[in-house]
């Protein structure tokens, strides 16, 4: 295999794992004891963790339709290796999670969770390669 198609299949598979999660999720919540269950119901979320609950809903819908466009540019570049795709997806990934701190408190079943866990453990592994080579020799710029 060579670098160019791992580095796309480990993209791929970092998507995956994040869709597989929010399955598992939504599957197992109503495993959860019914005193965690009782609290999902009384304090869920309107709005992604990124945008603070004291937003309007038309501006969290309105930032989250912004991030959603430089998030489908970013893989888009990172699939072409465009070389200003690794810094966004550094940043979008970095955003992301540090976004979970002001997501207040997280209910997750175990499965979930673990899901979760290796969609972010994917996303760091495709940061950290696309900066070594030879796949970051992918993302230079060709020379005239």
């Amino acid at each position: 295999m060579t670098p160019k198609s791992f580095f796309r299949l480990l993209i791929v598979f970092s998507f995956v794992w994040l869709i597989v999660a929010v399955t598992v999720s939504t599957l197992t919540i109503p495993s959860l004891p019914q005193s965690l269950l009782d609290y999902l119901l009384q304090h869920t979320p309107d709005r992604p963790g990124f945008i603070p609950q004291s937003a309007s809903k038309g501006v969290a819908l309105m930032v989250s339709l912004v991030v959603l466009v430089i998030s489908i540019a970013t893989i888009i570049g990172m699939w072409r290796f465009r070389p200003w795709a690794r810094v966004l997806f550094v940043f979008g990934t970095g955003l992301g999670l540090l976004s979970q701190i002001f997501a207040g408190p997280t209910v997750l079943p175990g499965a979930a969770a673990f899901c979760f866990s290796v969609a972010e453990f994917t996303q760091g592994a495709t940061v950290a390669i696309a900066f070594l080579p030879p796949v970051s020799d992918l993302f230079s710029t060709p020379k005239v």
